[in-house]
């Protein structure tokens, strides 16, 4: 046979816990602590995953710099250089078509990049403006 106990005060079940508002609070209090530490604990994480991105990166940029600067031909500078996903942009002047010419060869023969792509050239009076993308 089965008892069934009537929410009293004290019962024949044994003694009945209420919770008065104080010891709601509190674990209120605890449950938006725990989601507080859980938001931070993401936020943390992601930023040490941009980080690790930005560090793996790091050895890569250096080296498409530096194949940049070994390419570069006399009569040849850069006035842009922009990314774009996996591409990058760049923009210069050429004292002649033949510096333009040779700087192409050189983007070319780079083992940082893939192939060149001469995407606009302008000439004026001076020196002649050239858009490259590799």
């Amino acid at each position: 046979m089965r008892r069934r106990c009537s929410p009293r005060a004290v019962s024949p079940c044994g003694p009945v816990m209420r919770a008065d508002s104080a010891d709601t609070e509190a674990l209120t209090r605890d449950i938006q602590a725990m989601r507080d530490f859980r938001e931070l604990r993401e936020r943390m994480l992601k930023q040490i995953e941009v980080i690790g991105e930005l560090q793996s990166s790091r050895p890569l940029t250096i080296r498409v710099l530096d194949q940049l600067t070994a390419t570069l031909v006399d009569g040849v500078y850069y006035t842009e250089l922009e990314r774009k996903a996996d591409r990058l942009e760049l923009s210069g002047v050429a004292a002649s078509n033949r510096q333009g010419i040779r700087q192409m060869r050189a983007l070319d023969h780079s083992p940082a990049f893939d192939y060149p792509l001469l995407s606009d050239v302008q000439s004026a009076e001076g020196p002649a403006a050239a858009s490259v993308s590799t």
